[in-house]
Order: structure tokens, then sequence, then C-alpha cells
């Protein structure tokens, strides 16, 4: 998958930035062309300690593969706690599984290594961003319909309400990305998304 790094190249305590295009790859790294930017792949333990040593704490993959790039084989349902228990998160994945369940299919949860959680739904690779992003979309508002008073899918912290989990779908558009699996976190005690 190509990935997108979130590079703190003087500690998690400075500043960051993300990097997509790689200009230049060393070797036994492979890279992914899109327009006019190359995204590096990491295939091989070589390439992840290279992303190391650029300061490249979590691996933030496509949800495509670089075989079909245009088609993403999950779904990523993203709960934002905000100033909620975490409790509260895990209620509104139970909700998502409940409203997936009555639709057959099967999803995951996945901790964020963060404070929320990422509910993973796999997909055929048949489908474009768009046509995942909008089922996304419908699920989240059956999910808030059914939830109104713990989930909310207001974007804007100012006008969002206060004790409810935000349910974002939008890292489902094309070019967003979300922590891998296994992927240690730029924070104090280096937490895992598992």
């Amino acid at each position: 998958r190509p990935l997108i790094l979130k590079r703190y190249p003087n500690g998690i305590e400075e500043s960051f930035f993300y990097q997509h295009n790689f200009e230049e790859l060393p070797s036994f790294a492979i890279g992914y062309q899109d327009g006019s930017e190359q995204y590096i792949v990491c295939n091989n333990l070589a390439t992840l300690l290279y992303m190391v040593n650029l300061g490249a704490i979590a691996q933030n993959p496509w949800h495509s593969r670089i075989d079909h790039s245009d088609r993403p084989d999950y779904i990523v349902f993203d709960l934002d706690p905000g100033d909620v228990s975490y409790d509260m998160v895990c209620e509104v994945a139970q909700a998502i599984k409940t409203v997936l369940d009555d639709l057959k299919l099967h999803a995951y949860p996945k901790t964020s290594g963060a404070s929320g959680m990422h509910v993973l739904l796999p997909l055929r690779r048949e489908y474009s961003y768009e046509q995942a992003a909008d089922f996304a979309l419908l699920i989240a508002n059956v999910v808030q319909q059914k939830n109104p008073e713990i989930v909310t899918l207001e974007r804007a912290l100012k006008t969002r309400p206060k004790k409810m989990v935000y349910l974002d779908t939008l890292q489902n558009a094309e070019g967003k990305t979300a922590s891998s699996v296994w992927s240690v976190r730029e924070r104090p005690g280096a937490p895992v998304s598992v």
C-alpha cells in the first residue's frame, strides 16, 4: 500500500509534517507513482528502518493496494471520543456492529493507538473510493439515527455536541489514510494501534 508519512524529525515534542512525495528512494524501497507524486511502499525491513530513520513513527497506508489503487479494500469508521469515556466509544462501535450485522456484513474493531477506535469493514475490490465513502456515510447516518444520544456526525468542534462520540467517515475519501494495524503512534509511551 502507498504510505503517507507523518514525520517528526526532532521527536514527538517538536513540529511534524506529512510527506507524500519522494523524489528519490533508496534502491531497496518501492515507489508508487500517482500523478506527479511518488509514494513510498513498505514491503521489507530495510524500508521500515529507512522510514524510522526519517522520523516517521506511524505508518499511514492508503485503503487500497498498488495493483488496484482506485479500489479500496476496506472502509474505516473513525470514532473520535472528544471528552467521553472509552466505554462510550465501545458502545458506538457495538452500534456500528449491530447495523452491519443486520446487513450480514462483518467488521472488525481496531484501536487507533490514541484515544479513539477504528471499525474496519473489508470490501471486495470492486468499488470506487467514492462508492465506499458514500456507503460509509449511509451506515453512519443509520447509526446516528438509532443512537442520537451518543453519536454525532458534526465535524466542526465548535458546533459538535458535548459528551458524544464523533463518527467520522471522511477518512474514506481517496488519498486519505488511517493508522495501520501494529503501527506505533507518536504519543508518550508509544501506544500501538491493534
